[in-house]
């Protein structure tokens, strides 16, 4: 892993009022971002919307133009002889052979392993965090991982006097 150096604050505090206007000007920043995303997300949302319809436009013409060469090759199909495909100028057309599985009823994990067939059925183990919380640090340490508990700063922006001082 690199090691990044930690510069030190070009701001320092040196009183609580000092710490007070740090906290005004981070909620503002704060403020400022939230008006700068909340600009970009409603531009991305008219970019989807927009790109959405053009995107229907086309595939709703793909879909058209497909059904029309289903219909066009199933009346020329004596064309193909015994071939199911055809090679045209920029594609091959023609029918293949497609499986699917349908159920006949409901088909669940719990039946199929009911049935035994355990290896049809997708397992993924993952580690649970949270519960691992639970263990002790013997059981922690054995297991391969360790309990590691650190104080970090932080702070907890008061929205509604901020809002007082923004205006």
């Amino acid at each position: 892993m690199a090691r990044k150096r930690v510069e030190p604050p070009t701001t320092v505090i040196m009183s609580w009022a000092e710490l007070d206007e740090a906290l005004r000007k981070v909620a503002l920043a704060d403020l400022d971002i939230e008006k700068i995303e909340y600009g970009r997300d409603r531009k991305i949302v008219e970019l989807k919307a927009d790109a959405a319809a053009k995107i229907a436009k086309k595939q709703d013409e793909i879909t058209d133009l497909a059904e029309a060469m289903r219909v066009f090759c199933e009346a020329h199909r004596d064309e193909f002889g015994e071939k199911k495909t055809m090679a045209r100028a920029l594609a091959e057309v023609g029918w293949r052979e497609s499986t699917s599985i349908k159920p006949t009823k409901k088909v669940t994990a719990a039946t199929l392993y009911e049935c035994g067939l355990d290896d049809y059925l997708k397992i993924e183990p993952k580690c649970n965090l949270m519960a691992m919380r639970k263990l002790s640090n013997v059981c922690l340490e054995l297991c391969g991982a360790k309990r590691v508990t650190a104080d970090t700063f932080g702070y907890e922006m008061d929205w509604t006097k901020v809002a007082e001082v923004a205006v």
